[in-house]
């Protein structure tokens, strides 16, 4: 809430590493082999250039002139209260959709693989009921809870691709541009679109001390792209294209492959820690942000929580039921959210360019005034 103390880069690295990382590493990869099949791995490619050049300047200047004052308090002192609320409006949606089906992927995931006879609604609000408690707890809370999930989260990511080796032949990842660059470039806003989610830096200016530096943003996106080529190609080179394409969790598909010796099987059990983990984070976190930017109270995002939780619970057993149109959704968002981050992120550089000359001109006249000296009228010099 709003008394929460500030923490490190260390957590925040962690906290967005799997709530973005989630994503990149689920989420996105079947959208991306159906768009972009074999290419899908190129189309990730494409895309890192274009988000470490947007991140690099526009995100980071806007950081810089931030200065760990919240989106509120940065809008309200250079734009009006209409325009403010016009520009925060497609966050709040952004934010609202991200806890929606991160809470659908997860509740999907749990029912068709590890506890398909337990009811769609008692899973779903167990885990909703979870993640408002996280809310509750505070964006510091989560913070850190992610510094004790992630690295066991990593160690078994490394785990499965090691363990896999043996059923890979990356001779499936070739040829290239087999259909041509157009899947390529569709496949690349998908991508463009799961790693443009590091604008949430943006909203977690007042919980941080300090921000990350040029090359500090260029590593998290390096890393966060990393996170998606690897089970992507492994999904390829494991099951081919067009295998691959079919499944509707890949990453988890590749556990149900991992062999320990010839008496140990069925360890896929740990994906489930890993799926968990970064949905907790994500849905716990995107709540907590919606709310602050809703309500400016410890009373309202209180209230604020309990009910969008509540809300999502319903949707989400209402949605679950119908997959296909809830997978038309989730391509039409990733495939459209990664332009209107890049565009809106313009729109607030821009507000911060135009803020810091009249700033800038502002003090130039004071100084002048100081001085005694008299202001030009009609263009001649005093």
């Amino acid at each position: 809430m709003k008394g929460d103390k500030i923490f490190g880069l260390w957590p925040l690295s962690m906290m967005l590493i799997l709530s973005v990382g989630l994503v990149n590493h689920v989420v996105v990869i079947p959208l991306l082999l159906d768009s972009a099949k074999r290419d899908s791995w190129a189309s990730v490619l494409i895309s890192v250039p274009i988000v470490l050049l947007w991140a690099l300047f526009p995100l980071a200047s806007l950081l810089k002139s931030m200065r760990n004052q919240s989106i509120h308090e940065w809008l309200g002192g250079r734009v009006s209260a209409f325009a403010k609320w016009m520009l925060l409006a497609p966050i709040v949606g952004l934010l609202l959709f991200t806890a929606f089906h991160t809470i659908i992927d997860a509740v999907s995931f749990a029912n068709a693989t590890y506890i398909p006879l337990t009811p769609d609604v008692v899973v779903c609000f167990v885990f909703v009921l979870l993640c408002a408690y996280g809310a509750l707890a505070g964006l510091r809370t989560i913070a850190f809870v992610s510094c004790i999930l992630l690295p066991i989260v990593v160690v078994l990511g490394d785990f499965v691709m090691s363990a896999n080796i043996p059923h890979k032949d990356y001779k499936f990842l070739l040829p290239i541009a087999e259909h041509g660059f157009g899947p390529i470039m569709d496949g690349s806003l998908y991508s463009l679109s799961a790693l443009a989610e590091i604008y949430v830096l943006l909203l977690v200016q007042p919980h941080i001390s300090r921000n990350f530096s040029r090359k500090g943003l260029s590593l998290l996106i390096v890393f966060l792209a990393i996170l998606t080529l690897g089970p992507l190609t492994g999904t390829i080179a494991e099951f081919g294209p067009f295998e691959g394409e079919k499944l509707r969790f890949p990453a988890f598909s590749q556990w149900r492959l991992v062999t320990i010796g010839n008496y140990i099987e069925h360890v896929d059990f740990f994906a489930i820690y890993q799926w968990m983990s970064g949905s907790f984070i994500r849905t716990s976190m995107a709540i907590y942000l919606v709310t602050e930017l809703l309500f400016r109270t410890r009373r309202g995002q209180i209230h604020g929580i309990i009910w969008l939780s509540l809300i999502f619970g319903i949707m989400t057993t209402f949605t679950l039921h119908r997959q296909l149109i809830y997978r038309d959704l989730l391509q039409h968002y990733f495939y459209y959210t990664g332009i209107l981050v890049l565009l809106l992120t313009l729109m607030l550089w821009g507000i911060a360019a135009g803020s810091k000359k009249r700033g800038s001109g502002g003090k130039a006249a004071g100084h002048r005034a100081q001085r005694g000296e008299e202001l030009p009228e009609g263009g001649e010099s005093s």
